[in-house]
């Protein structure tokens, strides 16, 4: 397990005052939110919440304002579930899922997510649905 650096430079060096620029949630989880200011567009403001101890999706999702995923997986996955609840039909969501199994094989490393799987099983639940409503 990593040594959080804050803790061991404030203790070392008792008598001075840091000012440490970060985008990692591993950093800012390690010391407590009322040293924690945020910069944004040359605003700076004190987090509203918790952060030492707190989870890096957590901190990532409401302290950085990141997403899950980058933003044109976001996109698409958002287009995904809207295709779905607005009763389009299989072949169109079909294409989408297509679109993202593309920009995955960009990158021919070994995945570590199984992201085109579950939605195609998702869409095979949602065919599923669509057939058992039209039979009843």
């Amino acid at each position: 397990m990593a040594t959080p650096i804050i803790p061991i430079l404030t203790s070392t060096f008792s008598n001075i005052q840091f000012f440490i620029a970060t985008h990692s949630p591993q950093i800012v989880g390690s010391v407590n939110s009322d040293s924690v200011f945020i910069c944004d567009d040359f605003n700076v403001h004190k987090v509203n919440m918790k952060t030492k101890g707190e989870d890096t999706n957590s901190l990532l999702k409401f302290i950085f304002n990141a997403t899950e995923r980058p933003k044109p997986y976001v996109e698409l996955l958002e287009k995904f579930y809207t295709l779905m609840e607005e009763n389009n039909e299989y072949s169109e969501i079909k294409k989408l899922i297509e679109q993202v199994r593309r920009i995955e094989e960009e990158d021919e490393s070994k995945s570590i997510s199984n992201l085109v799987d579950e939605m195609n099983l998702q869409l095979e639940a949602y065919k599923f649905e669509r057939e058992h409503e039209k039979n009843n």
